[in-house]
């Protein structure tokens, strides 16, 4: 259970390197993550607070990819230096809101995330199927290729009729949502929203 957000916040890596990017800004999307699941998915949460909460937190990761495509793409700063900024905007973000460690994330919801088969945690078992169709879809679709190919010559994918720029922001935008998801499995093991 412990690797598992490293596994996904890998994957979200992969997205925007395929794409030609570095994101750097992973890991503050999941530190915004669990501090949003420190405010709405408490204790006294109902199930539609978690819910919202959930919804909350994948929203946050899929406005961080955006914010950074429309920096990198739009305002043209290198995708090294926009996700660097991310990740300093979105730390103080969190610093204000949890300036310590505070705000206990709902116990049943943790649990629920860590649930396991004997000694295997279910999310493993679906981290592990769903990097194989992820894989599949890489090398064995036209979508996977042009991926890969608008990393390697964004200008030749262009000239081919690749929507480059679709493809680019998609994988950032992939990018903040899966380290998104990742802040889930950060929250189970730390169950508490730290900033740090």
């Amino acid at each position: 259970l412990a690797t598992l957000p490293l596994a996904l916040v890998t994957i979200a890596q992969v997205n925007a390197l395929l794409s030609g990017y570095l994101d750097i800004s992973v890991g503050s999307t999941m530190t915004i993550g669990v501090i949003i699941a420190s405010f709405i998915i408490t204790d006294k949460a109902s199930p539609q607070t978690m819910a919202l909460g959930v919804l909350a937190i994948l929203g946050s990761g899929i406005l961080v990819g955006l914010f950074n495509a429309t920096l990198v793409r739009w305002v043209k700063l290198p995708s090294i230096i926009a996700t660097l900024a991310t990740l300093s905007i979105l730390d103080g973000i969190s610093l204000s809101l949890r300036p310590i460690a505070a705000g206990l994330i709902n116990s049943n919801f943790l649990s629920a995330l860590t649930a396991s088969v004997g000694f295997v945690p279910i999310a493993f078992i679906i981290l592990v199927v769903a990097a194989a169709i992820w894989d599949l879809l890489l090398y064995a679709t036209p979508a996977g290729l042009a991926l890969r190919a608008v990393g390697h010559d964004a200008q030749a994918s262009r000239r081919n009729g690749a929507p480059t720029t679709l493809i680019r922001v998609g994988a950032l935008v992939m990018s903040g949502l899966m380290a998104a998801i990742a802040s889930f499995f950060l929250a189970a093991q730390i169950g508490v929203g730290d900033p740090r």
